[in-house]
């Protein structure tokens, strides 16, 4: 009584003639293993974790498939869903690995009488506005069963996260309520991003 069934549209490989009505079909277990492949190809290619190849190809696999209204044909391309720079289940994953090892480097005791709040500004602002508004979206999404729009949201904060950080320093920051202020926005978006992909059914990685 508490499982409801997700259903979504015709699906469609790129790359592959499918054809039910001629018996060209792909199962979702032969997916699942050309999905396998391409990451640990990738993660090779990367020196990545090896072990964390099963948990990375359900996070493409699943952000793909969740990402698109389910009233949709859904159609794919199993290279680009394995993704660890943008739009991806991966891209999650390499996201909140960023942000839990930041938190893993610091040194620092989080006490919110230390935050500048005078920092948050710009790009830090639009994090923070994302992270107080999750439990909203997440609630809306779940209600309505309209899980794209969290993928969607989870995609904007790590894109918002990853422009972020890309510019601006953390652990560098010499001035104490600067770095206090930036540790929490790493916390709230490393928070946010759990929580969000445990709903969506992907692991968290700490490292990639």
């Amino acid at each position: 009584e508490n499982l409801v069934h997700y259903s979504y549209g015709m699906v469609n490989i790129q790359g592959f003639r499918l054809s039910g009505r001629l018996g060209r079909i792909l199962t979702i277990d032969e997916i699942y293993e050309r999905l396998l492949d391409i990451v640990k190809m990738k993660l090779k290619e990367k020196g990545g974790v090896m072990d964390n190849a099963d948990e990375i190809a359900n996070a493409a696999l699943r952000y793909a498939i969740l990402s698109v209204s389910a009233n949709k044909p859904l159609s794919f391309d199993l290279n680009r869903i394995v993704n660890f720079e943008q739009n991806s289940g991966p891209y999650l994953q390499y996201t909140y690995a960023r942000a839990f090892n930041i938190l893993q480097k610091s040194t620092d005791t989080l006490s919110i009488d230390k935050v500048d709040f005078t920092d948050i500004i710009d790009e830090k602002r639009k994090i923070l506005v994302h992270i107080v508004k999750f439990p909203e979206v997440f609630k809306k999404s779940v209600d309505e069963m309209r899980l794209e729009d969290l993928v969607s949201f989870l995609r904007e904060l790590a894109d918002t996260f990853n422009s972020w950080y890309d510019k601006e320093r953390v652990l560098q920051e010499n001035n104490l309520g600067r770095r206090i202020a930036r540790l929490y926005l790493v916390k709230g978006v490393a928070t946010v991003l759990k929580n969000g992909l445990k709903v969506l059914g992907i692991k968290v990685l700490s490292r990639m």
